[in-house]
Order: structure tokens, then C-alpha cells, then sequence
């Protein structure tokens, strides 16, 4: 069982991709973004919970999102791999699923870091806001997900540096071209 996690900035473009790489290869997609707003539109307590963290720009509790995960991860048979994006955010998150994934028997293969400018990240968000109106694409939040993906978040590509699970991506051009990439560098994880 193969688990790939699609890292970077916001607004690298992990969802999409993430997305394409699941529905090619057949694995599970898991969005931690996703699985909240989900959450938070059915007005679950989980959602409640997650909705002012996110409004904020700030990072919903580890212990929520470990066990939202932990959750995912059990419907295992169904599928032959997962792909995350979103997940991990922190070092306690890499860690649990380190561990999590043992426990089940799974490997994380590659940790795909989607490189891109921030300039035009931040751009690319603000139209995101305009098109999808999500709640966590307002300017304000925009820079506050940056600091804190700069403090907390970028510190973990070291935990998957040490593992030789790193791959870096160019993240810029059309959403073909980064594809392409992207199955390039799977392409040699398969011949490993």
C-alpha cells in the first residue's frame, strides 16, 4: 500500500494535481481541506470547530486532523494507494501518519514538493476567491496561511529530506506541463 503527499504552498496547485494523480493511478485522494469544508457544510461539531480555524487562515488542531486521517486510512482494502494533499501541515502530523502508516501496513513513497513563486501564488488565490468564493482565499488570510505555512509547515519537507522521500516540482506553467512532471518523477519511483 503506497501513500504519495503532494506538499507546497498554497496555491501550488496540490488539489489539482493530487486529483489527477489519484484518478490516473486509481488511489484514494484525500484532501484535509476538503474533508473539513465537508465537514463544516454538514455542521458537524468537527466543522463548527474547523470553520473559525480556517476563516482565520490558521491551521485546524493536529489531534483533529490525525483523526480524520486515522479514519481515512482504515478503508485501506478499497484502494490500492492513497494521495494526500494538505496533510501533513506540522511535525506531529508527519510523525502520526509515520506511524499510522506502519500500523497499517503502508509505505509513504514520495513526498511531491510543489515549488512556485509566492508573488504569483498569492495572485493565483485571489482569482481562486473571486471564481470559488472560499472563505480561506480572502487577502488577509492569504498572507496569515503564508506565514504560518513558512513557520510550520515548511519545516516538515526536513522530516521527508532525512526519510529520501523528497522530490521538488516545478509548479509553474500550464496544468499539463506540471503533470507531466509530476508522472515523470512516478515513472522512476516505479522502476525503484
Amino acid at each position: 500500500m503506497e501513500i504519495f503527499i503532494f506538499f507546497g504552498p498554497p496555491g501550488a496547485g496540490k488539489g489539482t494535481q493530487a486529483k489527477k494523480f489519484a484518478l490516473k493511478y486509481g488511489f484514494k485522494h484525500i484532501s484535509t481541506g476538503e474533508l473539513l469544508r465537508q465537514e463544516i457544510i454538514a455542521g458537524t461539531d468537527l466543522g463548527q470547530t474547523a470553520k473559525q480555524f480556517m476563516a482565520d487562515g490558521n491551521l485546524v488542531p493536529d489531534e483533529l486532523v490525525i483523526a480524520i486521517i486515522d479514519e481515512q486510512l482504515k478503508e485501506q482494502a478499497k484502494w490500492p494507494g492513497f494521495v494526500f494533499d494538505g496533510f501533513p501541515r506540522t511535525h506531529k502530523q508527519a510523525d502520526s501518519l509515520d506511524e499510522i502508516a506502519t500500523q497499517n501496513g503502508q509505505t509513504i513513497k514520495k513526498v511531491i514538493y510543489m515549488e512556485a513563486d509566492e508573488s504569483g501564488l498569492i495572485e493565483r488565490l485571489l482569482k481562486r476567491e473571486k471564481i470559488e468564493g472560499r472563505l480561506d482565499d480572502t487577502e488577509a488570510t492569504i498572507k496569515n496561511r503564508f506565514n504560518i505555512y513558512h513557520q510550520q509547515t515548511e519545516p516538515v519537507l526536513d522530516h521527508y529530506r532525512r526519510q529520501g522521500k523528497f522530490v521538488a516540482i516545478d509548479a509553474t506553467g500550464s496544468v499539463e506541463e506540471v503533470e507531466a512532471r509530476i508522472e515523470a518523477e512516478y515513472e522512476k519511483v516505479i522502476k525503484d
